[in-house]
């Protein structure tokens, strides 16, 4: 499967409150990155909203969202998770956790006004927070003689490239950040200066001389 290069996020907790027939629901999304994350948002909001009746949810993981979530916390099936996933989904977000308290206000809504409040909660909430359009990062590592490692130091300072740490000595390295959706291009910026060659001349960008490069995985 293609990798994707940019995707959609929240970079901070956003929260709003729908009230529908003496029920409140109160929406919370916050940015998560990993099952941790989400675990302890979960027992965070149970404990600030110890007397409500249902914490339904919905998140969704990963640069291409392919981890996911709903759950309706005791509700009719399908009337709360899913109607809030699905907000999660059309606005194209991902790393996200949306969380719909709701306290009972007496009066049953029935399926279909479940589904809308839970909707609305979940949309209003999504409609106040401010979505970023993030880009794929891949790690790479390089080795080579202390010599190289220190030129390729002074290439990436001059290219803005993000250095994560190196080394040198007698096993120099150097590990570093490209985005996906401009690493060939940074690649062959990378060979030209390296090996004092044209750029409209460079083949096989990622075949550097005397170096050996990579995919880092800390």
């Amino acid at each position: 499967m293609e990798e994707l290069k940019t995707y959609w996020t929240i970079d901070k907790p956003v929260s709003c409150e729908v009230t529908e027939k003496g029920s409140k629901f109160i929406a919370l999304l916050f940015p998560v990155k990993n099952d941790s994350d989400i675990k302890d948002l979960l027992q965070q909001v149970k404990t600030q909203h110890p007397k409500a009746r249902h914490w339904c949810y919905a998140w969704r993981l990963g640069i291409d969202g392919h981890l996911f979530r709903a759950t309706d916390d005791g509700e009719p099936s399908g009337t709360a998770g899913r109607p809030i996933l699905n907000q999660i989904d059309s606005a194209e977000l991902t790393n996200v956790l949306l969380i719909v308290v709701r306290y009972f206000g007496g009066i049953l809504l029935g399926t279909s006004g479940l589904i809308k409040a839970y909707k609305e909660a979940a949309k209003r909430c999504i409609v106040m927070s401010l979505k970023h359009k993030f880009e794929s990062l891949t790690d790479y590592q390089i080795f080579a003689d202390p010599s190289t490692i220190q030129m390729l130091l002074g290439i990436f300072k001059e290219l803005k490239i993000d250095i994560i740490n190196y080394t040198i000595d007698l096993q120099s390295n150097i590990v570093f950040q490209l985005p996906l959706e401009t690493e060939e291009m940074y690649f062959k910026k990378i060979k030209s200066k390296l090996e004092k060659t044209n750029l409209n001349q460079i083949e096989n960008p990622r075949q550097l001389k005397n170096c050996i490069l990579s995919k880092w995985n800390p």
